[in-house]
């Protein structure tokens, strides 16, 4: 697909987007949101390689698709598990190997859970076998909207490593608008389905 068949960037309408779902997501049910958790975490899974040996995966906010109970469980599996990192001097997120969720996690920037100082352990992006990454939308070509700053597009555009979108199924839209900064996902996972993106 051409450059030319890229609908052109448009700041606004993802801002309409993100507001939107932002909203949405918010404001799920309880008990719905812990089942479409579960069956994200099912579908995970189900698609997981095993060659996948070193991850990294956000540690969702209260109103995310739940990645800290994934984050328990990848701790004990043996793989080398990376959280992202807030480097105040960069301005950049860079992936911090987590040995223990418990002890070494606190409370960052804009509330997001990351290692404390004193826990961080820089990996280079160089290492990273496959990123789970946030998103407030997706569509089916892999296009993503994030929260405006572009740190997990930072990261991406410096791997090969596999790049997984996770959400709510209505999460997904028609189209994003697509910038020549966006890194496409691989995959997107939601409750209802694993989405396989053509771009990538």
């Amino acid at each position: 697909m051409g450059d030319e068949c890229l609908m052109p960037p448009d700041p606004q309408r993802k801002s309409v987007i993100r507001q939107q779902m932002i909203q949405a997501r918010s404001g799920l049910d309880k008990s719905d949101r812990a089942k479409a958790n579960l069956a994200i975490q099912n579908h995970i899974h189900k698609h997981w390689d095993d060659s996948w040996q070193t991850i990294l995966i956000y540690a969702n906010l209260a109103d995310e698709a739940a990645t800290i109970p994934l984050i328990l469980e990848m701790l004990g599996s043996g793989k080398r598990i990376c959280v992202p990192s807030f480097d105040p001097v960069l301005k950049n997120y860079f992936p911090s190997e987590l040995k223990d969720f418990e002890n070494e996690m606190q409370s960052g920037r804009m509330g997001i859970l990351e290692p404390m100082p004193s826990a961080q352990r820089p990996v280079p992006t160089s290492d990273l076998d496959v990123i789970f990454l946030p998103g407030v939308a997706f569509d089916r070509e892999g296009n993503r909207v994030g929260y405006g700053y572009g740190y997990f597009d930072r990261i991406s555009h410096a791997t090969r490593a596999v790049k997984i979108g996770l959400a709510y199924h209505f999460q997904l839209v028609d189209a994003v608008p697509a910038h020549d900064n966006d890194v496409p996902v691989n995959l997107i996972i939601t409750d209802k389905e694993v989405i396989s993106c053509p771009k990538q």
